[in-house]
């Protein structure tokens, strides 16, 4: 089985003969900070119909109308349930903006919310492996999909390091999932072989001082950004095949969302310059795929979907 040497530079030919069988895992020192966002406040008003009393006699003054009773809801009414999940809306946001991370559902993030969430997903998960995997692991896959879902395939030189690190992940804002997603088998006598895989949910980070959606390009300016990525990735080890290649376009009110693919080769610790790389530059794109395949040696396969969200 092939394996990806997360910590080691490049190597000749010569030198990945002499590799130990497992490689010795990864390391990345990636500072994750949290946004600030405070959200709208939405008020519900009923508007009650009084009706005037009638006149006793034509030749008599109106006799004064009685004093309006306070509206009462039916038995079936349920007046509070508004006011209330406004009530808890409010405080959400008023929460988020004491802690610097509004904790919703990707899902329910509002277009734009979702574009800064999306741009600094990939950066999140790779400080996340940071922190949870230890020498002695390596990697023969790793795919991340529609900034949710976290597979991967690898190996650990024993079954205490492969369960530590299950244990690592379930400290993170991630949910690994059980058998048959996730597991651990021996390989053959050569160490350990698992699966991981995890749905991931960061949270909206706010407070980071790269917010996408304050440096979304105009929608001519596509071919000078999609440019722009190809040449941080020759600056950072990361050699892509020929132009990238558009795959579909959207609209999205007074936005277009271009989707492209990137192929190329690597190493790990190249790919994940090229990713801060790219945060350092204010760059804002968006990896909706990565996927990375071990070669020989340390070299890596890489395959990118990114979308870049425009200006009309």
């Amino acid at each position: 089985m092939i394996r990806i040497n997360l910590a080691r530079k490049r190597t000749t030919a010569k030198s990945s003969a002499s590799r130990p069988h497992l490689p010795t895992g990864l390391l990345i020192a990636v500072p994750v900070t949290v946004l600030l966002l405070s959200g709208g406040y939405l008020g519900w008003h009923l508007i009650q119909n009084r009706s005037t009393p009638p006149v006793k006699e034509a030749t008599r003054e109106p006799a004064p109308a009685p004093a309006a009773k306070p509206f009462k809801p039916s038995t079936y009414s349920k007046a509070d349930i508004v006011e209330d999940v406004v009530q808890e809306v409010t405080e959400e946001r008023a929460a988020a903006d004491r802690r610097g991370t509004l904790d919703l559902p990707y899902a329910d993030l509002s277009f734009l919310e979702k574009v800064n969430y999306e741009v600094l997903f990939a950066r999140n998960v790779f400080s996340m492996l940071s922190r949870v995997v230890p020498a002695g692991i390596g990697l023969r896959s790793l795919e991340i999909d529609n900034f949710q879902t976290l597979y991967a395939v690898g190996l650990g030189t024993s079954r205490e390091l492969v369960s530590s690190t299950f244990i690592a992940l379930k400290t993170e804002k991630l949910e690994l999932l059980p058998k048959p997603f996730s597991y651990i088998t021996s390989n053959d006598g050569e160490g350990y072989r698992f699966v991981v895989t995890c749905k991931i949910d960061f949270g909206l980070n706010l407070a980071d001082p790269f917010q996408a959606s304050d440096h979304l390009p105009a929608r001519d300016d596509l071919p000078i950004l999609t440019k722009r990525i190809s040449r941080i990735g020759d600056s950072t080890g990361v050699s892509f095949k020929g132009t990238p290649k558009q795959l579909d376009a959207e609209r999205v009110g007074a936005y277009r969302r271009f989707h492209y693919r990137y192929r190329g080769r690597t190493t790990y610790n190249d790919f994940v310059k090229f990713l801060l790389a790219l945060y350092d530059a204010r760059v804002p794109c968006a990896f909706r795929k990565i996927n990375l395949k071990a070669l020989d040696g340390t070299a890596v396969d890489v395959d990118l979907q990114l979308i870049i969200t425009a200006r009309e």
